[in-house]
């Protein structure tokens, strides 16, 4: 028999103290037995006696609490299931008593810790409605809506707490379920919604309780939504809460982010700093992981090796801990010591962590750059071959390049280079590397003697890739290749050379020396060889018809000699060739001027005269006019256009120019001419005919070399016209086909004026944040977010940020444009559009530390006059008339003195609201003296008014009527005319002349129904009509007044009256 924990129960039940067998007889015994089970936690034998007493006494008086005993047993046995059950069976068997509540409570928790969570839920719902008067609705509600979310189904929870939102709007689950919806909202991206519930949270009467997750939350929403400002105050109240609170500390790590992100480093790393005096675990971690990304955004590399050295590396996961490798090998290298960066970027590279964010690659990268920089190109390359064996597609062609880079560049193994280059042409999606790789490989295969594959590879760079960057140095290939290399039959020359050597030797003849050298030169490409040749025999005194042959030939071949010099980048030597080049041509021209090729001797001569620019234009001028037919006409024609643009002599060179094109349009030199043109319009020509030039490049030469570069031009001529929407073609043309030109980053930018020229400024805004960036890897990994690179565009930033709605990203550019120095031409509408948005959220108070910010800047003395008008108003409008007074002189002495009428006037308002008669009557008298004449009758009206108004505070009721029916008798028609006869009815009010008032105001109601104080005369009405016990009329005007748009304050005054009235009359239950 297996001894079995339940056997020891079962026999301890039969020797259980105080009972027996034969002692447990009845109902009422042994339920007491059952009981006394359940009550000494023998839960599993408790079970067995309560089953077996509802067995034999199924209609018993204790089966109520036999069944919730039972259900509690299995509860805390635990046997979920089995407690479901029972706790199921209780209530429908007793429902409505207080154990069928409980029971139908534990029921759901019951099916929560079996995981049914949709049933869990369903029963706290039920809850909800069997027992909706109980003390623990709520919890049900909340704990419903919890499951629900659990269950995956949280439009259910939406909708339940919403109920519960709308049952209980001041309970403390109602505070919990504010916070969850908002969690909702939050993952399903419904910001908005989610700051209103949390700001609703935020004014809850329990807020206190989650006051940091709520705050916490709302700048996560805030940053998300771009709204960083707002998020910045979120956080600002989160840090004045105790960091004990791990919400607080959460938040805080945010606000460190935020500041990140500003570019404020040092205020970044304090906040960070707070967090690890309080924090424990995971986030002391990240706060010191920040703290040392924090000094190394301030250069301070040392310091955040050590920050970095405190981190708990076995709280990390696999990849938090590359990262981690990543920011020490980066700080490492920073600081120069370039043994430790390898160190941590090797243990990168070894790791088998997901690279998502790209570290693996970019620690190849920087071990390539550190071992290249060792001198160490065979490490470098086997980093590439590293990467190119084992990893994913995603960064292959970089490497593949790199490696071929290094095989061509440090290690001098074309074929290899050949290899890696391939690799990357072979990809089919486009990318920036890949005319560099062409022209690598054109200069690999040409290193290995491939020279027709070189030859092809060059032709496929001018077509695919137009207007590269390469385009000059294929040029120079292609020159080596014609002019350097053996083709195919070099051998079979090389021999036919040896043979007529051999007969010079035997029996030297001048027409196998010139045949020889021809050979060297026209075939085998080896100049240096024919021109030893031909001077050799120069030297022997050759036949007269001999020698301009050979001395055309030497000319010819220092020329040649000095091109290649010229490519090589030896000075020295083309200037050596050039000289001999010239001292061979001009004892030709001076001996031999009648020699057939006399003519392409003079154009040599020209193009490489050592004289002034005056001289070799005169030269190849002359050539020109003598010879009309030569091959080299359009040569010379380009250099005479040259020389003409370098004097600046651009309508001469612009002639020249277009004589190539006409009488040379399908001459190479042909499409330099087109170019040079447009060029010269640009510096010389209206902008139309710039804009024709440009785009009749583009015509003739749609994949010319310089296509890029002319259509970047034209996008320019049309941005700086009223045609900017033109520009959108090219520069758009750009970024998609001409991926690996210079002009990319820079096209961006202007892309970004485009859209916005063309109101479309979500676009404007994508490009203006996704131009060039002098960020390093570093900070754009690990910074949360980018600011446009110039201030021009952070100010157009801003501007479309506000025009799509992100109102936090525009006050964020916006402060960022204007902390710069200088104040621009932008300068002003960004302050007034930064003004604008503080005050629509929240008025004065956000306004008023702005506008003092702005006023220490050194702006346009009318500008500042302007800012100190808008403080004095916010002071005058929160009735400080002090300070306000003082703003206003500020004002008024910023200005001419012809401009300070308006301020005057605001001055003497200012003491009369102050109370000081004496000095506001001195201002009114200077005022009469220097501009009564002038005044308008406005300005003679808020003299009377201010004054009157002084009298009513000063209960000189008598003075103030005069002033008032003076205003109405004058000045009837203006804004002052109904002012007027309102103040007058109050001041009839308070004499006790009600009937007076009433007329006068019902009077004004029909002569001024579009008066400012129109809804005031509304509310007065119907409280004299409410006084009179006149409650219809009374009721009314209080609605006349609520429906105003303009009622502010008297709307809520009006709908206290109108219950009031309401109720006085009877009309209605309160």
């Amino acid at each position: 028999m297996k001894f079995t924990p339940k056997y020891f129960l079962i026999l301890y039940v039969f020797i259980y103290p105080g009972w027996s067998a034969a002692q447990i007889s009845g109902e009422s015994e042994e339920f007491d037995f059952a009981s006394k089970l359940y009550d000494d936690r023998l839960y599993d034998v408790a079970v067995t006696q309560l089953e077996k007493f509802l067995t034999e006494y199924p209609a018993s008086r204790y089966r109520l609490n036999a069944l919730k005993l039972l259900g509690d047993s299995h509860f805390n046995i635990p046997n979920f299931r089995e407690a479901r059950r029972v706790y199921i069976q209780l209530e429908e068997e007793y429902h409505g008593t207080v154990e069928a509540e409980s029971a139908l409570m534990k029921s759901a928790q019951a099916s929560e810790q079996l995981g049914d969570y949709i049933s869990a839920a369903v029963t706290f719902k039920k809850f909800t409605v069997y027992y909706p008067n109980t003390d623990k609705v709520e919890s049900a509600y909340l704990a419903s809506g919890f499951n629900y979310l659990k269950a995956g189904i949280s439009d259910l929870t939406e909708s339940i707490l919403l109920e519960l939102l709308e049952s209980s709007p001041e309970s403390r689950e109602s505070l919990t379920a504010l916070t969850v919806l908002a969690g909702i909202y939050e993952t399903d991206h419904r910001d908005e919604e989610a700051l209103k519930k949390l700001e609703t949270a935020r004014k809850h009467n329990h807020s206190k309780i989650h006051l940091p997750l709520i705050l916490h939350a709302t700048a996560r929403i805030q940053m998300r939504l771009s709204d960083y400002e707002a998020a910045g105050k979120s956080l600002s109240k989160l840090s004045k809460l105790s960091l004990s609170s791990e919400e607080v500390q959460k938040g805080m790590l945010l606000y460190g982010e935020l500041e990140l992100s500003n570019g404020n480093q040092k205020s970044a790393y304090n906040k960070f700093k707070s967090i690890e005096k309080k924090a424990e675990g995971v986030l002391k971690n990240k706060a010191i992981l920040r703290m040392g990304d924090s000094k190394v955004l301030l250069g301070k590399y040392e310091e955040a090796e050590k920050n970095y050295e405190k981190i708990d590396t076995s709280l990390l996961t696999e990849y938090e801990t590359v990262l981690l490798q990543f920011r020490r090998g980066f700080a490492a290298e920073s600081r120069g010591d370039l043994n430790q960066a390898s160190e941590h970027y090797m243990k990168i590279v070894s790791s088998r962590a997901k690279d998502s964010l790209g570290v693996i690659a970019e620690s190849l990268k920087r071990l390539i750059d550190i071992s290249l920089d060792k001198k160490e190109p065979h490490a470098a390359v086997a980093y590439c071959l590293n990467y190119l064996s084992g990893r994913d597609d995603e960064e292959k062609k970089y490497f593949a390049f790199k490696a071929g880079e290094i095989y061509r560049l440090y290690l001098d193994q074309p074929g290899d280079a050949i290899e890696q280059y391939k690799l990357v042409l072979g990809y089919s999606e486009k990318n920036e590397l890949m005319d560099d790789a062409a022209f690598g490989l054109a200069l690999s295969q040409y290193n290995a003697g491939f020279l027709n594959e070189a030859m092809e590879e060059l032709n496929k760079l001018s077509e695919l890739y137009p207007g590269s960057g390469f385009t000059g140095e294929a040029r120079e290939l292609r020159y080596h290749i014609d002019n350097h290399v053996k083709k195919e039959s070099d051998l079979g020359f090389e021999r036919l050379a040896e043979l007529m050597g051999d007969l010079l030797s035997d029996k030297p003849k001048e027409y196998l020396f010139i045949e020889l050298a021809g050979i060297y030169s026209d075939e085998m490409k080896d100049y240096e060889r024919a021109s030893e040749l031909l001077k050799n025999l120069l030297k022997s005194n050759p036949s007269e018809d001999v020698q301009p042959i050979m001395l055309f030939m030497l000319g010819e071949l220092n020329l040649k000699l000095s091109e290649i010099s010229g490519y090589e980048n030896d000075s020295e030597m083309e200037r050596f060739y050039k000289q001999a080049a010239r001292s061979y041509l001009t004892e030709l021209l001076s001996k031999y001027s009648h020699y057939e090729n006399i003519g392409t001797a003079t154009y040599y001569l020209a193009s490489i005269s050592s004289g002034s620019d005056e001289v070799k234009l005169k030269s190849l001028e002359s050539f020109v006019r003598t010879y009309p037919k030569s091959e080299f006409m359009d040569k010379a024609l380009l250099s005479i256009g040259s020389i003409y643009d370098e004097k600046e002599e651009w309508l001469k060179s612009r002639r020249v120019f277009e004589r190539l094109l006409k009488k040379y349009p399908r001459s190479e030199n042909a499409e330099v001419a087109s170019l040079s043109i447009a060029l010269l319009s640009i510096k010389s020509s209206s902008p139309d005919r710039r804009k024709l030039d440009l785009s009749a490049y583009i015509q003739r030469y749609p994949n010319g070399n310089a296509i890029v570069r002319v259509k970047y031009l034209l996008g320019n001529e049309f941005m700086n016209s009223s045609e900017q929407e033109k520009a959108m073609p090219y520069f758009t043309d750009i970024v998609q086909n001409y991926y690996y030109s210079e002009y990319v980053d820079s096209v961006s930018s202007k892309l970004g004026l485009v859209y916005f020229e063309a109101g479309e400024f979500e676009k404007a805004l994508i490009n203006f944040l996704s131009a060039g960036s002098d960020e390093s890897w570093f900070s754009k990994t690990f910074v949360p977010r980018r600011i446009p690179k110039s201030d021009e565009e952070i100010y157009y930033a801003a501007v479309s940020a506000e025009k799509i709605g992100k109102t936090g990203l525009a006050k964020s550019f916006y402060r960022k444009y204007l902390q710069k120095e200088e104040i621009s031409s932008n300068s002003e509408n960004a302050a007034f559009a930064l003004l604008s948005m503080k005050k629509a959220d929240g008025g004065s108070k956000q306004t008023k530390p702005l506008l003092r910010t702005l006023i220490a800047k050194n702006w346009d003395q009318k500008i500042t006059s302007k800012f100190h008008e808008m403080l004095a108003e916010i002071y005058f409008e929160a009735e400080d008339y002090s300070l306000a007074r003082s703003e206003y002189q500020i004002a008024k002495t910023l200005l001419p003195e012809k401009e300070g009428k308006k301020f005057i006037l605001k001055i003497l308002t200012c003491y009369y609201r102050e109370g000081k008669l004496i000095d506001a009557e001195r201002i009114e008298a200077g005022f009469k003296r220097k501009y009564l004449n002038i005044a308008t009758n406005e300005e003679r009206a808020l003299l009377l008014f201010e004054k009157g108004l002084y009298f009513v505070r000063e209960k000189e009721l008598p003075a103030a009527k005069r002033h008032f029916k003076e205003i109405i008798k004058n000045f009837p028609q203006g804004s002052y005319g109904a002012q007027s006869g309102f103040e007058l009815s109050l001041v009839e009010i308070e004499e006790d002349k009600k009937q007076d008032a009433l007329n006068r105001l019902i009077k004004l109601e029909d002569d001024y129904p579009n008066s400012a104080v129109i809804s005031r005369i509304y509310l007065t009405i119907g409280q004299l009509f409410i006084s009179v016990q006149q409650y219809s009329d009374a009721i009314k005007y209080f609605k006349k007044t609520i429906d105003h748009p303009k009622s502010s304050q008297s709307r809520e005054i009006a709908h206290r009256n109108l219950v009031r009235a309401y109720e006085e009359a009877s009309l209605f239950e309160p």
